[in-house]
């Protein structure tokens, strides 16, 4: 695994994002929250975490953590078709 992770460069367009959906996220500031897709789980959560996220909830296949200003936000493993076309590696 390379620790590969996808993003939107912009939002220009419905093809930038390829799921959008309404979300409980309790007390949190966002409205709504970002999903990580990734092919290694673990690893992204352990960069993440070093960075200054925490974890505060765990699913069958997904983290959710919150950022130093409290945000929530997911770590999930990749299933979009186009993940090998768009990911890119983060040291």
């Amino acid at each position: 695994m390379k620790n590969r992770v996808t993003y939107s460069q912009g939002l220009a367009g419905t093809a930038a994002m390829s799921w959008v959906g309404l979300q409980n996220v309790g007390a949190a500031a966002a409205r709504l929250h970002l999903d990580i897709e990734t092919d290694d789980v673990d690893a992204e959560i352990q960069r993440l975490v070093t960075l200054g996220a925490e974890i505060v909830g765990e699913g069958r296949a997904w983290v959710v953590l919150k950022d130093p200003a409290g945000l929530l936000f997911g770590v999930v493993p990749y299933e979009s078709p186009w993940f090998e076309e768009h990911a890119r590696v983060i040291p």
